[in-house]
């Protein structure tokens, strides 16, 4: 009888406390809740959102690459790449700035080719877009480097993935030159 009468007390304590506390923090609460509710719908929003644009943007790049691919209206496509190449996308942009130099290089136009490897885009932080960068240029202007230039260009880093490339190129502009010496020695180091 006693234990009862103990946990009635204790139970309408607990109920006055708790009323006290929702009454004195009842806005808290609620904007607790309400945060607790919409930061996740919020965030899935946001996320579904920047998905839509992702898929838009390659939706637009795969529709321009037809368009050169298939020689139909090619100066639309044109300058939808270069649009997507200033998208703050790195895989869209990257992807744009390649097709728009393969269809330059396929019309012979070197100076617009160069243009693109120097734009401003293809400056990223990221070090493997600054070392195709220099692979192309030494690529595009293979024929009138010197060799001052091409070892410039091409400085070689053990721990570079892109060593062996690069020393291919040193040896391709060695054997060119018929500096076969210099070719062989590049050789050995591979």
């Amino acid at each position: 009888m006693v234990n009862e009468f103990e946990n009635e007390i204790r139970n309408e304590v607990f109920s006055d406390k708790l009323n006290n506390f929702f009454k004195k923090y009842k806005k808290v609460v609620i904007l607790v809740s309400i945060l607790i509710i919409s930061i996740p719908v919020c965030l899935q929003s946001y996320l579904f959102f920047q998905n839509q644009k992702k898929q838009t943007l390659l939706s637009e790049y795969l529709k321009a690459e037809v368009m050169i691919d298939t020689n139909e209206d090619q100066e639309n496509a044109i300058k939808i790449l270069k649009k997507l190449a200033k998208e703050n996308n790195d895989t869209i942009s990257a992807l744009s700035l390649g097709k728009l130099i393969n269809y330059y290089l396929e019309k012979g136009d070197r100076k617009a080719v160069l243009e693109f490897i120097r734009s401003d885009k293809l400056n990223s932080n990221k070090e493997i877009f600054k070392e195709i960068k220099i692979i192309k240029e030494v690529i595009l202007n293979f024929e009138t480097l010197n060799e001052d230039e091409i070892l410039n260009l091409l400085k070689v880093n053990n721990d570079n993935i892109f060593k062996i490339i690069k020393n291919k190129l040193l040896i391709d502009f060695y054997i060119k030159n018929k500096q076969f010496n210099k070719a062989d020695q590049i050789k050995k180091q591979l």
